[in-house]
């Protein structure tokens, strides 16, 4: 029997513990467990968050950590809506100059192209091109072959597009097109028509598989940029599904062949092996890196459009989705709290339930939550920073019937609450951001006017400081004293406005994806998160957004719809707290916990027998 170092030419390393960290192909000896291991490849897909519109055959293109995608059929209808993925989430990008589904792309998120498909009235095959640098479409010229349902790989100035069907003179397609970032032209076509094919790669060096044309294929091909090859034949033949990678490793995913399905299939440059299943069974769109690393978002599966995303990764990194997760319930249930703290150590104090304001504080340790010292007087809708042991509660409406707008402050030691100094601008709804000793409040309602004013806090004086552009009440507030942010608030109307302070000025920044106001916040300016709160008409809800510094995207949404929550102001953007609000009708107890993903290394025991 050969052994490791006859086949390999290396010696095996005797480790008393797995490598922490790990690299990909590395074996070694556990001493303590006896066992060869090694860090090998494991196949998985794992939730991640949703996109903004639900939608199905819809143009794709980029990687699974950049990715764009616009147009499809919302059923009814279709948009214009584009949306950008960055690996944590979805986010808005500029609209399509025209509404249309089943139309292709190509390219990377700053660099695209879509083109073909259907367009209303109709509907109508389509050939209008157009081209995206990462904010705004712009028309090119029509490819030749107006069809819908084609394929396509390749970058803006190098793009190929084959096959589809063309209504106007009813029947498959097996044309090609190339594109050179400004025309189209005619090319050998594909041996067998059809559409709806699984492609990827480069001009010269280009995969197709699958389809249907009627009825559903396993035939590949390959493209060398001037013929058309026989290349191996995928195992189970479908089509209209995700795909991506070269001409030596790619990952195709999901289709329909015959009913939506969930079946994934990975190439190494020879042949397609079967892989790990998406968890839900859809035809539509997805894009993939290579046999590594897949996308799949939205689709059609067979009974609704979907938004949900999956991501796929075959490595010896188990990851585990990012979610939120049921914590203890609180003592008291009440809204429009106040709180200060991490996911671990936070505190919640003041609030509202049918009793009006309350003074009463709690103490949650990551675990239970306590009783704490109350307030020195009861209040509602207040302004709270710091941290669990040195936290600060300022404003809000007060007795009688939480009626009166206080502009009354109070520190907590960790044991005690005490009146200090008032603010400068009495108010309720106030958003705030910081620590004991150097704090910030911003926004809020006076009577009987929104107000944009801004302070500072020293731990003993308010300082008037530089407005907010939007004067509003009941935003969401994170960062510290000279970088705050604030997002969503109400004036009264429902708004989406965020606003960042550098500590000399507040500048308008990109507005949320979700209208909202009494929500909850975690993080920093440049890594934050807010979640819940009310949307208009008057609904509370449960979606949850990032922020980069840059823009706002999806996230996992929490398991209950609420606003006036608490959070966790001085936590991060992946592990934040949201607990107490209003359930309508009850007042909540409730306490959610957010983990973002988390890769976790795996090593596999190796056995020769």
């Amino acid at each position: 029997m050969s052994t490791y170092t006859e086949l390999k030419g290396l010696k095996v390393k005797y480790l008393a513990a797995d490598p922490d960290p790990g690299t990909a192909g590395d074996v070694w000896y556990n001493t303590t467990t006896g066992l060869l291991k090694g860090f090998v490849g494991r196949a998985a897909w794992h939730s991640g968050s949703n996109m903004t519109t639900a939608r199905s055959t819809h143009m794709r293109a980029g990687t699974t950590t950049a990715a764009v995608t616009t147009g499809g059929n919302l059923d009814p209808g279709f948009t214009v809506a584009t949306e950008e993925y960055d690996g944590n989430g979805w986010s808005a990008g500029g609209d399509l100059g025209a509404a249309r589904y089943s139309n292709i792309g190509f390219g990377i998120q700053t660099a695209a192209v879509t083109t073909a498909g259907r367009s209303p009235p109709g509907p109508a095959d389509a050939g209008e091109t157009y081209e995206y640098d990462g904010s705004t479409w712009t028309a090119g010229n029509d490819c030749n072959d107006i069809a819908r349902a084609s394929s396509s790989w390749g970058i803006l100035t190098a793009g190929v597009k084959v096959g589809g069907f063309q209504a106007t003179a009813p029947g498959y397609l097996a044309d090609t097109e190339e594109y050179d970032g400004t025309n189209w032209t005619n090319v050998n076509a594909i041996p067998t028509a059809a559409a709806s094919m699984y492609t990827f790669g480069t001009l010269t060096a280009g995969i197709g598989v699958g389809g249907n044309g009627p009825g559903e294929f396993t035939e590949g091909y390959s493209y060398d940029g001037t013929n058309w090859a026989v290349g191996p034949d995928i195992n189970t033949a479908k089509g209209r599904g995700g795909a991506g990678g070269t001409s030596t490793t790619g990952l195709i995913f999901g289709g329909h062949p015959y009913a939506p399905a969930k079946t994934a299939e990975q190439f190494d440059g020879t042949s397609w092996t079967n892989t790990a299943n998406l968890a839900t069974q859809r035809y539509g769109a997805g894009v993939a890196n290579s046999a590594a690393a897949g996308l799949m978002f939205g689709g059609y599966q067979g009974t609704a459009m979907q938004s949900a995303t999956e991501e796929y990764n075959n490595t010896f990194e188990v990851v585990t989705a990012g979610a939120w997760a049921s914590g203890e319930n609180m003592i008291l249930a009440r809204s429009q709290v106040a709180g200060a703290g991490t996911q671990t150590a936070a505190i919640c104090f003041g609030g509202g339930n049918n009793d009006y304001q309350r003074d009463e504080a709690e103490t949650y340790d990551g675990t239970d939550w306590s009783e704490g010292p109350d307030l020195t007087a009861g209040r509602t809708k207040m302004g709270g920073f710091g941290t669990a042991t040195a936290a600060v509660g300022c404003g809000g409406l007060g007795a009688p019937n939480a009626t009166a707008i206080v502009g009354t402050n109070e520190e907590y030691n960790g044991s005690s609450w005490s009146e200090v100094t008032d603010l400068t601008t009495a108010r309720q709804g106030l958003a705030a951001a910081g620590i004991l000793t150097a704090g910030l409040v911003f926004g809020g309602k006076t009577a009987p006017a929104y107000t944009g004013a801004s302070e500072s806090y020293d731990g003993t004086n308010w300082t008037n400081t530089p407005s907010l552009n939007n004067a509003r009440g009941r935003g969401a507030g994170i960062g510290t004293q000279t970088a705050a942010l604030i997002a969503g608030g109400r004036d009264p109307t429902h708004r989406a406005y965020s606003e960042e302070y550098n500590g000399s000025a507040w500048a308008e920044g990109i507005d949320l994806l979700t209208t909202r106001y009494a929500q909850g916040a975690s993080g920093t300016q440049t890594a934050g998160l807010i979640f819940g709160g009310n949307a208009p008409p008057n609904t509370r809800v449960t979606t949850v957004e990032g922020y980069d510094g840059t823009t706002w995207s999806t996230r996992p949404s929490m398991a209950n719809a609420r606003d006036g929550v608490g959070g966790s102001p001085a936590g991060t953007s992946t592990s934040a707290l949201v607990y107490a609000g209003d359930e309508a009708p009850p007042y909540s107890v409730r306490t959610e916990e957010f983990t973002g993903d988390t890769p976790t290394e795996t090593a596999s025991s190796i056995d020769f027998d």
